[in-house]
């Protein structure tokens, strides 16, 4: 089968090259491609890598859920990943998601963690995290997609998912959180923080990054993945002591 991940960006290039790398780190074996739709006017991507499919509009969508809907539009796979551009994706989140998910339609799990100012919390924190779900595209199709709002659109979209019988959400172990998701400290507006149905002002108020053509060089500030298996380590050894 293959997979479809797709990341909406806007002024964010720094980001962007982390989520490009948490993809090229993933563990599934099969086909697989990365969308990116960038509508900043004052940037234009590139990159050149046979599994990612850059796309820089000219002028910026009306809203998230309108550009949300477009990119999962230009997806050719069988099963959508949401890629946020400011979070990262473990190598083992589509291999154990696809597992997880099976022949259902959605599947995410209920935990993340959570990155905040360059410190990642010692336990996954549970919400609804839609940015860690995985679903056929005909599914998506079936609920009709996005709302054309700002701040929400994810929440609304769970909102349809949830009055079917088929979502999967699971609770897995620490060892397979496969999610860190950063709040605080990145150098950007979060969408969530600026309330319900807003910020698509705020975010086009921010000092743009970089300029003109940019190319793009994706690779992780730090490796993740080591320092979730150290907090892991660290905490089975508090347990086996106490």
């Amino acid at each position: 089968m293959k997979i479809s991940c797709y990341v909406i960006t806007y002024n964010r290039p720094s980001l962007l090259e982390e989520a490009i790398e948490s993809f090229h780190r993933q563990d599934y074996q099969g086909e697989k491609e990365l969308i990116i739709l960038n509508d900043h006017p004052e940037q234009y991507f590139v990159y050149d890598h046979p599994e990612v499919k850059v796309i820089n509009c000219p002028v910026r969508f009306d809203s998230i859920g309108a550009k949300r809907n477009a990119a999962v539009s230009l997806c050719s796979g069988d099963v959508i990943f949401i890629w946020d551009d400011d979070d990262i994706s473990l190598p083992w989140r589509i291999s154990l998601s696809l597992k997880y998910k099976g022949e259902g339609k959605y599947f995410k799990n209920k935990r993340a963690w959570i990155w905040s100012n360059g410190l990642i919390k010692p336990e996954p924190k549970h919400n609804v995290y839609h940015a860690m779900g995985c679903w056929d595209k005909s599914y998506f199709l079936e609920v009709e997609g996005y709302p054309l709002i700002q701040s929400g659109q994810d929440i609304e979209i769970e909102k349809k998912f949830m009055k079917t019988k088929f979502r999967n959400v699971k609770l897995l172990p620490d060892n397979e959180v496969y999610y860190i998701y950063r709040f605080g400290g990145t150098g950007h507006i979060h969408l969530s923080s600026c309330g319900y149905g807003k910020g698509y002002v705020e975010i086009g108020k921010e000092k743009v990054e970089q300029k003109g053509l940019i190319k793009l060089n994706p690779k992780w500030t730090e490796e993740y993945d080591e320092k979730i298996k150290e907090i892991i380590v660290t905490k089975d050894k508090g347990s086996t002591i106490s």
